[in-house]
């Protein structure tokens, strides 16, 4: 069910393109999945509302790169960041965990504990690369 930004509560708009997962691309048809494992490509952007971007509705949005990663894998339409700021936001997404649980509550002060358990790890021991990228 596609739900447009429009008719999301107003304190969640900013965030579902901004600060939550914006596209997680699975390559491939499902041919392909069944003879390999999918291709995951998680990008997030900072400070940007989905209002403003192509797939969520934004006719006159210049974004015919997101358009054509959302064509070919899976686009979340819905989903929130579990706090404004961008660390512990990312922190959540990576771990799969509040901020009450993994300890991070603001930007550039603590770094994530050894123990907690990121995405990454968890595709590395199930045999994929993985790389991050900043910008």
């Amino acid at each position: 069910m596609r739900l447009p930004p429009s008719l999301l509560p107003p304190k969640h708009r900013p965030f579902l393109a901004g600060l939550a997962c914006f596209v997680v691309l699975l390559a491939g048809c499902s041919d392909e999945l069944a003879t390999r494992p999918p291709s995951v490509l998680l990008v997030t952007l900072d400070t940007t509302r989905a209002d403003r971007i192509g797939v969520y509705g934004h006719e006159a949005a210049q974004t015919p790169h997101f358009a054509e990663l959302a064509s070919r894998g899976l686009l979340f339409e819905r989903a929130w960041a579990p706090t404004p700021m961008t660390l512990p936001s990312h922190t959540s997404m990576l771990t799969g965990v509040y901020p009450c649980a993994h300890g991070i509550h603001s930007n550039g002060v603590n770094r994530v504990a050894d123990q907690s358990v990121l995405i990454s790890e968890v595709l590395v021991d199930n045999g994929y690369r993985t790389a991050a990228f900043g910008g």
